[in-house]
């Protein structure tokens, strides 16, 4: 459930990359939301990568230690 997607548009793009990254700004929380931490992790470590200085940095890192901690949370319960 990957919103790969968005990730694999070419964000050298200078026209859709703050496009891009508002979008993955408002997916992340939505796949959390519906525990798919794996991938809203998956989908933080490459908006990380892609936009190391991007504008929702902190709140991607944020997002990302939330899904961490839920994912953590969510194998202990198991």
């Amino acid at each position: 459930m990957q919103s790969g997607m968005l990730m694999s548009m070419d964000t050298s793009d200078e026209a859709i990359a703050p496009v891009i990254e508002d979008l993955c700004h408002k997916c992340v929380p939505l796949l959390i939301e519906h525990g798919h931490y794996e991938d809203a992790i998956a989908d933080c470590d490459l908006y990380l990568k892609l936009f190391p200085k991007g504008r929702w940095v902190t709140e991607i890192t944020t997002f990302r230690n939330q899904a961490k901690t839920e994912l953590d949370l969510n194998k202990n319960k198991k």
